[in-house]
């Protein structure tokens, strides 16, 4: 958490759509939250998340979403 950060809920809310993407085998699903998270812009608000950990997280579930399904 950081004094000044990405506010929690709209940062948990895509964590769930990409912990939802990587369980599916649905190609395009997958694309579409991959996309999301690399274009995803988030309100900061008090005692949000570190922006920088976010972004790095965020790249890192992408680059998940890209390779195949389980």
């Amino acid at each position: 958490m950081a004094l000044r950060g990405y506010a929690v809920d709209e940062v948990d809310a895509l964590v769930e759509r990409a912990e939802e993407a990587l369980a599916t085998r649905d190609t395009v699903l997958r694309w579409n939250v991959r996309d999301a998270l690399r274009t995803a812009n988030f309100n900061t608000s008090l005692r949000g998340y570190n922006r920088r950990q976010v972004a790095m997280f965020l790249e890192a579930l992408a680059r998940e979403l890209e390779g195949p399904a389980n």
